[in-house]
């Protein structure tokens, strides 16, 4: 308690030491105690499900090109149903949306339809009525609906009541049999961002949509004790080799992958997270060898105090259990601001997290992350209060007693110990500056990447006709595009069935007469896009060849399609594919060649794509797409009004700009930017000031020298350069060690890189470049300050 009280004492008589070592330690702990708390909630905390261990996802995986989907075709999903005996459940489940009418204007819900044993195979139970049963799946005997408890309260006023009630949605009746627990979270991709209000039953379609070529089907199953990922993964496997040979035509090249739940829902969210939460450990380093070197420049201030306790007969153990409790007071004080601080970066953390981030409403500060919080600043004050306890062991009692302080850093021997520890805080602020300077160039890489289409100033909205009142949808769209012609700002506008970038595209098989598949035994796939005549000329879609569709292209004239460039070089080489006859649920004519697309985003690959009037195909329901004006703000709320208007049964989806959808897609990468960015910048400056404070304490230990020089006839621009020397001297060693640190490091990152080598020689160049400029600037201040020494005020002092 003594120890305790003196250290209180002490810390009040040096405030200007006090608030900067605890707000250097604050920044350092306040960093590390919200990333951790990400890492908690994403990575260390298990799934909220029975035994989650033995959660699997099964998906499809091309065995030649290794791409990858969450999803496999319905056939698929019941011959693995079938034939497995790994599993103790498997279960599918795919998105569903429905249509609530109960207010003046219908709202869109997010739904999902489940195999009756899904819940089942999460080990979950409702928190009211039942979950579905096995007789349930039947087309027939289908009509029953789980509510979520957020809908349940939302929707119904949780009325305890609700089982056994008939509730209406997108004109079917259902009968309510059970509402979801509170906590019970739905096991989803993130990419797909659903959180379904609804559950009904998985049925099949019987018209051909639910195809081995349709993958639909999200698989989840539930290893049986005793089975292994590996011998689980080998049986996939042997099923998936079974079904090529059955059926050559769609499953050649197919596999299955099983990966465990918990790994497939964090997804590339993991080595993200670890990575930042790398940079903060990195950060906390450089603010404890900042605080170190304070540490030692005041136990150095210190010396005659320190020497008479030892006079006094004070033991060397005695002196550590005094340097460890001001250490350790210092920490605890800067643990609880850096709480604080904590409190603040995780809420700027989560507003920035992409929509799509997993677990994100788990994320917060819990025992786990204070208990995380309490150990490293254990450990901190344990090793700052050890540093110069070391040192001060090694003083000259004598010599302390006669000159008030220890000699350690002037032009001593034991100088070494302080520059060690400033290059150690360049090296690490280059590491990290290095390894946000590759994100960020990753970021400016995808951002400028060509999508072979103008996103800009377009805005895109679902369409759904009112079949009663519009029982020919051509009429529909002829009466839209009438309407959106007359709004102030539309320049142009189109319709299409899969609008780039929002995913969900349809491939279908093909052929062309006369040019056999390249690859035998297979089919020849394509993306296929129903679209309006005007669609290339709203996205600016170069025609390379041919003509564009027009509105002649009917469903009563002759069958048209245009194709991208990619499929006209896959499978007519340099032949000129126009006037071709391509068969796609029956012959159509090739009457152009278009440019291609980038089909889901900066980051897609450019696949065979297939264009088809909108008129000769078949879609329900389309994208509207407008080339607006910059000038027009009220487009967007005045396209509602023309749209509800026309249909008051459907909702009208959200109006989103082009931009918007492309910023959300690169959102993991903007965040990841920032973050490390923002860290990079942080431990940046905490080095900076380490090497303005060695450097200055340097110059004050070096007064007498500095006097004897310039009263011998040194220029103030000689001591100038003297003081700078020493500085890039740690600086450069700082940054030749932090380079070879980088390129071990930064090799982790290469999963988060598009369009840059975790080795790219500019980044390396040009931040090693800005972090010696800087060095250079924080030794400028002391230097001058040396240069205006007066000689014989100099001589006096000492």
């Amino acid at each position: 308690m003594n120890d305790l009280r003196y250290a209180f004492r002490q810390l009040l008589k040096n405030p200007g030491f006090t608030a900067v070592a605890v707000l250097t330690l604050a920044l350092g702990i306040g960093a590390n105690t919200a990333i951790f708390s990400a890492v908690n909630a994403l990575i260390l905390q298990p799934l909220p499900y029975k035994d989650p261990g033995r959660l699997a996802q099964v998906f499809w995986q091309n065995e030649k090109t290794r791409e990858q989907s969450v999803w496999v075709s319905p056939p698929d999903f019941v011959d693995l149903k079938n034939q497995s005996t790994a599993f103790e459940e498997i279960a599918g489940w795919r998105p569903w949306d429905f249509i609530d009418r109960q207010d003046e204007e219908p709202v869109r819900m997010k739904g999902a339809a489940i195999s009756t044993n899904l819940f089942a195979a999460l080990g979950v139970q409702p928190f009211l009525g039942r979950t579905f049963l096995p007789e349930e799946a039947q087309a027939t005997n289908s009509q029953v609906v789980i509510l979520s408890h957020g809908f349940w309260q939302r929707r119904f006023g949780s009325d305890p009541g609700i089982v056994g009630q008939i509730v209406r949605f997108s004109d079917n009746s259902y009968i309510v049999v059970g509402v979801t627990a509170p906590d019970f979270t739905f096991p989803t991709e993130p990419t797909l961002q659903l959180e379904p209000d609804l559950f009904i039953p998985l049925t099949w379609f019987s018209d051909g949509r639910d195809s081995r070529n349709s993958l639909s089907v999200h698989v989840l199953a539930r290893l049986k004790p005793g089975i292994g990922l590996e011998q689980a993964q080998a049986e996939a496997s042997t099923i998936a080799l079974r079904l090529a040979k059955q059926y050559p035509a769609s499953n050649t090249d197919r596999g299955m992958r099983v990966m465990l739940l918990h790994d497939s829902l964090v997804g590339q969210a993991r080595r993200a997270l670890l990575i930042l939460f790398g940079a903060v450990s990195i950060v906390l380093l450089i603010a404890c060898a900042n605080v170190a070197n304070l540490l030692l420049a005041r136990t150095a201030s210190r010396g005659r105090e320190i020497a008479v306790r030892s006079a006094l007969g004070a033991t060397r153990f005695r002196l550590l259990c005094q340097f460890l409790t001001e250490s350790l007071l210092l920490c605890v004080l800067g643990a609880v601001a850096g709480l604080l601080l904590a409190g603040w970066v995780l809420k700027l953390v989560i507003s920035i997290l992409p929509q799509n981030f997993p677990r994100i409403v788990e994320i917060h500060v819990d025992p786990w992350v204070l208990g995380f919080t309490a150990a490293i600043t254990l450990l901190a004050g344990l090793v700052l209060g050890t540093v110069p306890a070391l040192q001060s062991a090694k003083s000259d009692l004598s010599n302390s007693l006669m000159k008030g302080e220890w000699g350690l850093f002037g032009g001593s021997s034991r100088s070494w110990f302080r520059s060690l520890l400033v290059v150690a805080e360049v090296a690490l602020a280059l590491v990290l500056l290095v390894g946000a300077g590759l994100l960020v160039k990753s970021y400016w890489l995808v951002t400028h990447t060509d999508l072979g289409f103008n996103p800009e100033n377009v805005l895109s909205v679902a369409c759904w006709p009112d079949q009663s009142k519009y029982p020919k949808r051509d009429d529909y769209y002829a009466e839209l595009f009438q309407r959106v012609q007359r709004l102030p700002g539309a320049q142009s506008f189109a319709v299409v069935d899969y609008l780039p970038l929002l995913g969900g595209d349809t491939s279908y098989d093909f052929t062309v007469e006369g040019h056999p598949s390249p690859e035998r035994d297979r089919d020849q796939m394509a993306h296929v896009r129903g679209v309006s005549a005007d669609y290339f000329r709203v996205l600016q879609i170069p025609v390379a060849r041919g003509r564009p569709f027009s509105e002649n292209d009917t469903g009563q004239s002759e069958r048209v399609v245009t194709i991208n460039q990619a499929l006209a070089r896959h499978y007519f080489g340099g032949e000129d594919p126009v006037g071709h006859i391509l068969n796609l649920n029956g012959p159509r004519k090739v009457v152009g060649v278009v440019g291609d697309v980038k089909p889901n985003g900066f980051e897609s690959l450019v696949v065979p794509e297939i264009y088809v009037p909108f008129k000769q195909w078949y879609p329900i329901g389309l994208q509207l797409i407008v080339r607006t004006d910059e000038r027009s703000k009220n487009l967007a709320s005045n396209l509602r009004a023309e749209i509800l208007a026309m249909n008051r049964t459907d909702p009208v989806a959200g109006i989103r700009a082009l931009e918007q959808i492309l910023s959300g897609q690169v959102a993991p990468r903007r965040f990841n930017a920032i973050l490390l960015g923002s860290f990079a910048a942080l431990g940046l400056l905490i080095a900076v000031v380490g090497i303005y404070g060695v450097i200055s304490y340097s110059v004050s230990q070096r007064t007498h020298e500095i006097g004897v020089r310039m009263a011998l006839g040194a220029q103030s621009r000689e001591v100038i350069k003297l003081v700078i020397k020493q500085g890039m001297t740690l600086a450069l060693a700082g940054v030749a060690t932090g380079l070879t640190g980088a390129l071990a490091i930064t090799r982790v990152m290469s999963s988060l890189l598009y369009g840059v080598k975790p080795t790219d020689a500019t980044t390396y160049g040009g931040l090693s470049l800005l972090l010696v400029v800087v060095a250079c600037l924080a030794c400028l201040v002391p230097a001058r300050r040396a240069a205006k020494v007066d000689p014989m005020e100099a001589l006096r002092y000492e």
